[in-house]
């Protein structure tokens, strides 16, 4: 025997039970569409992310993207307000005591002022030091080359001629 009530009953049971079948079934239709499998070609878009430094105070780190195909990039970031500066086709920097970092480019060199975001370029450098009271860089391009010797601003305050090697002191304080 079925009752108006029991009949009104059944019909709710049923609606639910179609709404709730299509809300399950709505989402698995749409995931099997739009996702691209990854080949052996899409490997070569991946790289290996690889922490470099932390700074002395440990306010900015820097790590990089390394590619086996490509050009590296180079992130410094700050620790505290997620400030980023990104560098790409860059790899391996320094951190001074006065939050400048000094960092190697596709062209050279560069020294950030990491409180402003100003960027000193020394084009050509391929090796370069800041000295450990932090108040002087030098750089130099591939030996024999000319040895700058700049303030932490980037001001030259010498430029030493053909020089075939160089080296820091023990206190990193004379070449």
């Amino acid at each position: 025997f079925i009752t108006a009530k029991s009949g009104l009953l059944m019909k709710t049971c049923v609606y639910t039970l179609l709404a709730t079948l299509l809300c399950i079934a709505t989402p698995l239709f749409a995931q099997g569409t739009g996702k691209k499998p990854v080949t052996k070609a899409d490997y070569g878009l991946w790289g290996r992310l690889v922490l470099d430094l932390i700074s002395e105070k440990g306010e900015w780190v820097s790590y990089y993207m390394n590619y086996d195909h490509g050009e590296d990039t180079l992130f410094v970031e700050h620790t505290n307000t997620l400030k980023k500066y990104i560098f790409p086709a860059s790899h391996s920097g320094v951190f001074t005591k006065d939050n400048y970092f000094l960092y190697h480019k596709q062209d050279g060199m560069a020294l950030l002022d990491l409180n402003t975001g100003k960027t000193v370029d020394y084009p050509g450098a391929v090796s370069g030091k800041v000295s450990s009271n932090g108040e002087y860089v030098v750089v130099a391009g591939t030996f024999p080359s000319n040895v700058t010797v700049s303030d932490i601003h980037g001001q030259p305050l010498k430029i030493i001629p053909i020089v075939s090697a160089m080296s820091w002191s023990h206190s990193q304080n004379a070449v």
